[in-house]
């Protein structure tokens, strides 16, 4: 997390000191730990300093669009493939959580794809890769980062071409 930003990184349950790391690893090379997740909470710095000032906290960052590109960093510097990255962001959540016909490219599943230029390297909030969330923020700016999304899908049609969104991207509710 960047050193200016620290403060506003208030998380809950709160964020592991780094010497929990290799035990995490052990844990997702052992099944222990099945799925990778984040929540998004996208609070303005405005909100998170106002809250400061009076003494609160607003708990949670923004964090769904540095997910994937901070796990295809990250992860295979431990050991994890493509599959096994796959697997623990879509397949395993939506078999845990029983999402029907999610998770894994089979026919008759919903097509909700992402796909990525994995030889791209790029820093979270650049001039070509902006911050999309609402708060305009985010705990990893100008983190460098291999894998860039270059399009995604939901429900077999394309929401996000480009560093564009969609128009006539219509929602289902996930059974």
């Amino acid at each position: 997390v960047r050193a200016d930003l620290c403060e506003l990184c208030v998380m809950k349950p709160p964020l592991s000191p780094q010497t929990d790391l290799p035990e995490l690893i052990e844990g997702l090379h052992d099944s222990t730990i099945i799925a990778i997740a984040t929540d998004h909470a996208p609070h303005t710095i405005e909100e998170k300093h106002k809250a400061l000032a009076s003494g609160k906290k607003v708990y949670g960052v923004p964090g769904i669009q540095e997910m994937l590109p901070l796990m295809l960093t990250h992860l295979p510097e431990q050991g994890f493939n493509l599959s096994a990255i796959s697997r623990l962001l879509s397949t395993n959540p939506a078999s845990r959580f029983h999402i029907k016909e999610r998770g894994k490219i089979v026919a008759g599943y919903h097509a909700d794809l992402t796909f990525v230029d994995t030889n791209r390297q790029y820093q979270i909030g650049d001039a070509n890769h902006p911050i999309q969330s609402r708060c305009g923020w985010s705990a990893y700016q100008d983190w460098p980062v291999k894998g860039e999304i270059v399009a995604t899908m939901v429900n077999g049609r394309f929401a996000f071409v480009n560093q564009a969104y969609s128009q006539k991207l219509h929602s289902t509710q996930v059974q």
